[in-house]
């Protein structure tokens, strides 16, 4: 298995003529000058240290333990690309494993996308700890040798702002598009 690069939060000031732009209400995470990068809800709280010595890293809807919805994203860097060309499907399949008592999945389904794949699949339990409904959305995504594993786990009266959320992350989704110039944003089109 790839190593993972260990991610460290830097917080910078970005100059007057920036190229960021995000949709109104929400802000974007940029993993290593763009292997992965998204957008998620303003005000949602950041933390590293939570996901598991650096290798991930969360972002809740409150602060821990007063939150109701959590994402998840790793990133890993795949040095040759032949290593790991599992249909995506197959390999998050295998990969999640049902949780608690009564969990129903989806199959995992694939999407090829311009700029990368992507599988994606759900799963409806109830939580082991507060022994209620819970969710869990799962997406794997792979394009330009790096491979990226999203979660997003919400309770049922969360969901519309959990959905809405995870519709951005997706929507708003790139890989492996190397900032040259982190600070100005990625270059304009056209």
């Amino acid at each position: 298995m790839p190593r993972r690069k260990r991610m460290d939060r830097q917080t910078f000031q970005l100059p007057d003529r920036h190229r960021w732009q995000a949709k109104e209400g929400n802000q974007i995470f940029v993993a290593n000058k763009g292997d992965v990068r998204f957008e998620f809800p303003a005000g949602w709280v950041f933390d590293r240290t939570s996901g598991g010595k650096g290798k991930s890293v969360r972002f809740y809807d409150g602060d821990p333990p007063d939150d109701n919805i959590r994402l998840e994203v790793s990133v890993i860097h795949v040095p040759d690309p032949r290593a790991f060309s599992a249909p995506l499907a197959d390999v998050l399949d295998g990969s999640i494993r049902d949780i608690g008592e009564n969990c129903q999945r989806s199959k995992a389904f694939a999407m090829q996308l311009p700029q990368h794949n992507l599988a994606l699949l759900d799963l409806e339990y109830i939580d082991p700890v507060e022994k209620r409904p819970a969710h869990s959305l799962f997406c794997l995504a792979r394009g330009a040798g790096i491979h990226a594993l999203i979660s997003l786990d919400y309770w049922p009266e969360d969901s519309s702002v959990a959905l809405a959320a995870w519709e951005d992350v997706i929507g708003t989704l790139r890989l492996g598009e190397h900032l040259e110039h982190p600070f100005f944003g990625p270059e304009e089109k056209g």
